[in-house]
């Protein structure tokens, strides 16, 4: 399937997790050929993760099936809207991610095999919007974090609330966090809340069910 397979976060958020003069930093998917091109210090390895910060390993090494990376899969949760609601919903999403995000659709596999993949709409921070960053040292993505906040929250919160959500919808036999993520997460939790690091909110309306699956490129 021709689909995103790469969860990075590299973006600047200005209106939710930062402020225009101290941005924070978010997440995005990107295409595995292209983040492939980037000089990304988290890089697949044969674990699927090379980066190492000057001390022990942050990360047991994932287990991954025959020929898959960490590349080949980004998990999330697909939301079915009642019709009755979804131009409101829409509209409410136009709203959240006008900060150089954009409407895109792309198959799901749900976690249960029996059920058919379905299309979804997805607001992604292509890498051609000049708020995507491209690939940097984690341990300065980290401390960025660990600084920010802006009107929605502090920018740890939404990193750490992200590694927690991931690692829920792992199912049995299959992992489903995200090696960048999980090692930002664990950066930034030792670090002092709101320190330098030594470097330099909401409920959703008309929800009716959740369906927990992945997105899987092609090689």
């Amino acid at each position: 399937m021709r689909v995103h397979g790469r969860l990075i976060i590299s973006r600047r958020s200005e209106d939710h997790r930062g402020t225009p003069e101290k941005p924070g930093r978010v997440a995005t998917l990107i295409e595995r050929a292209f983040w492939e091109t980037l000089d990304d210090p988290v890089r697949a390895g044969p674990f699927g993760f090379n980066w190492r910060p000057d001390r022990p390993p942050l990360l047991t090494p994932p287990r991954f099936k025959q020929g898959e990376t960490e590349a080949d899969k980004v998990w999330g949760a697909a939301y079915h809207i009642v019709p009755a609601q979804a131009l409101a919903v829409q509209g409410y999403l136009d709203v959240r991610e006008v900060n150089g995000y954009s409407v895109h659709h792309t198959p799901f596999h749900p976690a249960d095999s029996t059920l058919p993949d379905i299309q979804c709409r997805v607001y992604i921070g292509t890498p051609d919007n000049p708020q995507f960053l491209g690939a940097q040292d984690p341990a300065a993505v980290a401390a960025r974090i660990n600084e920010c906040r802006g009107p929605s929250g502090e920018n740890r919160e939404y990193l750490l609330r992200l590694d927690e959500a991931l690692k829920s919808l792992s199912q049995p036999g299959e992992s489903a966090d995200d090696e960048h993520v999980s090692l930002l997460a664990r950066l930034v939790r030792d670090m002092p809340v709101g320190g330098d690091g030594g470097g330099g909110g909401g409920g959703d309306s008309g929800k009716e069910d959740e369906r927990r699956g992945r997105m899987r490129s092609s090689n």
